[in-house]
């Protein structure tokens, strides 16, 4: 990888996690597909980099129209040309390699268009849109920073793509002089761009101000628990990569688990995180031996958090698939991921998950669920908590051993 290449793959890993993203991927051996590939099904991301300096003359605009040619025409080019071959091809490989690695269903794929370009400096402009054959997103090194620090989940940044795409598409021709101060606006507003109006000007000291707003900066402040949740993907990953776990699982199994885990927002992930730092006892004694959050990224998805003996953690494991099926019958969702781990201690804690999917769930299957939590007393006290989400409880002395 080049030295800006290198850069934006690891904001690329800080955001969309190293599973997702690859660098310098290849169409066949040697034959490079873009320089950074972001697969998180359905979405795909297509990522060109390009640094280029330009030797001035005494014509600044022949010196505009070789940047421009350079940079953004030489990216747009090879983001249509990845697109036209992922659009056929059903994998790629990685770089260097004879593995390959497999890509969402065709049907349900929705692929993105960034192009990364440096050199520009405050002299040269950036032109974005669409150049024939889909929309492309065109940062330079100040502002692909700022974006994907700002809104540092695949969620966030995705659905900032989204709306500039639609806001430039509807021809009110936003002027701006730098890509933070839309960004500012859209933050400002509700993470949205006005639907009305037939001109937008974002001044150029949108960001500056945002940055300065103390509202703002108490937003932040109270995001920070969301980064547990952060924290637990990591481990995750890590533990898999180590061989750490403690049940048996596939890459991809835990890659299932990782992609509905991190398609979560930055504010789904605090109210997750406000429930799991409440569930494990961190300020009390916990009072339930298991919760269920439902997801607000996917409303087929529930999170199950069960508290369990590191001691015995394959009872632990056993449980949690068992309690995923219960809630299969309870609840109207498709996915359950489960997340178990000890009562809080200051000293660590292990972590074993479950991902369970049931498109259907039969009349005998219920029966048999409702047989199971009869029995071992699982979810007999349900209610309600804020943000529309649900929690499902269980007195952790109501429940028998396995």
């Amino acid at each position: 990888m080049t030295r800006t290449e290198e850069l934006v793959f690891n904001l690329c890993k800080k955001t969309f996690l190293s599973l997702w993203s690859f660098p310098n991927p290849e169409r066949k051996k040697n034959k490079e597909l873009c320089d950074i590939l972001v697969v998180c099904e359905p979405d795909i991301i297509i990522f060109s980099i390009k640094e280029i300096n330009i030797k001035e003359s005494s014509d600044y605009q022949t010196d505009v129209d070789r940047w421009l040619t350079k940079a953004i025409d030489a990216s747009v080019k090879q983001i249509y040309g990845a697109e036209r071959f992922l659009n056929n091809a059903d994998s790629f490989l990685l770089c260097g390699s004879d593995t390959s690695m497999d890509l969402p269903i065709a049907k349900n794929r929705r692929i993105h268009r960034v192009a990364v370009c440096f050199g520009r400096g405050d002299k040269f402009p950036i032109n974005y849109g669409d150049f024939g054959k889909g929309f492309i997103h065109v940062f330079d090194e100040k502002s692909v920073q700022i974006v994907l620090n700002e809104l540092d989940t695949i969620k966030d940044f995705l659905n900032y793509l989204n709306a500039k795409e639609k806001l430039v598409q509807s021809m009110r021709f936003p002027l701006t002089y730098g890509e933070e101060d839309m960004l500012a606006f859209y933050i400002s507003n509700g993470f949205s761009f006005p639907k009305y109006g037939d001109l937008l000007i974002f001044e150029d000291d949108l960001y500056k101000g945002l940055k300065n707003d103390k509202s703002y900066q108490n937003v932040l402040s109270d995001l920070k628990d969301s980064y547990i949740w952060d924290k637990l993907i990591k481990e995750l990953i890590t533990d898999f990569n180590t061989g750490n776990l403690n049940n048996d699982v596939t890459r991809n199994e835990i890659e299932l688990t990782i992609r509905q885990m991190a398609r979560e927002d930055r504010n789904s992930r605090k109210i997750l995180c406000e429930q799991f730092i409440d569930f494990i006892g961190v300020n009390n004694v916990p009072k339930v031996a298991a919760r269920v959050i439902r997801s607000n990224e996917n409303r087929d998805v529930v999170y199950l958090y069960l508290l369990g003996d590191y001691n015995n953690r394959d009872q632990r494991i056993k449980e949690l698939h068992l309690r995923a099926f219960v809630l299969r019958a309870i609840y109207d969702c498709k996915i359950i991921v489960g997340i178990a781990t000890e009562k809080y201690n200051s000293k660590g804690h292990s972590l074993d998950f479950s991902y369970s999917y049931y498109p259907d769930f039969s009349d005998d299957l219920k029966k048999e669920a409702i047989n199971i939590a009869t029995e071992l007393g699982y979810f007999n006290n349900l209610t309600c908590i804020a943000q529309g989400l649900s929690e499902v409880g269980t007195r952790a002395d109501n429940s028998k051993s396995l």
